[in-house]
């Protein structure tokens, strides 16, 4: 299974820090049991896109990475009048924060690609998808789904 597979320590590492911060925030919401169903739906779901999108190998958690993103963005987005209410968020700082979302997505291609470069040669060799960047679009693809379907719904009473 590609996600419990990596390709060096500085991918290992980095991927553990995203996971980390992603998954930190993710979970305060979605608890222990979501979150694992979760992680799994976007990973799973990811590597299988990937598959059917290239004949090559999988390694590496890039597919539940971004998915953890697509799901941050998606908790963005379904709680957007949250912030306004409870934090007491102008439109501003909300469009902010969503903007700073997308900018961490964008280093997180960044990232993908660049520690994937010095593996190269034996990506090659092996017939390994490094950066699979197939497994990472269905990985944010089926995060933002997932993340829309698990997040815990609230009840008002008027």
């Amino acid at each position: 299974m590609p996600l419990l597979l990596d390709y060096g320590a500085t991918t290992m590492f980095l991927g553990l820090i995203m996971q980390f911060i992603l998954g930190f925030i993710l979970e305060n919401d979605l608890g222990p049991l979501r979150m694992l169903v979760f992680y799994l739906i976007a990973g799973i779901g990811g590597t299988l896109m990937g598959t059917v999108a290239s004949s090559q190998y999988a390694v590496g958690p890039e597919a539940a990475t971004f998915g953890m993103a697509a799901g941050l963005i998606g908790w963005f987005a379904f709680n957007w009048t949250n912030f306004e209410q409870v934090h007491q968020c102008t439109f501003g700082e909300r469009l902010c924060r969503f903007l700073l979302l997308i900018m961490l997505v964008v280093f997180l291609c960044f990232i993908m690609i660049s520690s994937a470069e010095p593996h190269k040669a034996y990506a090659e060799r092996f017939s390994l998808a490094m950066p699979d960047t197939g497994a990472a679009v269905g990985g944010f693809l089926y995060g933002f789904t997932a993340i829309l379907w698990l997040l815990p719904v609230e009840s008002h009473d008027g």
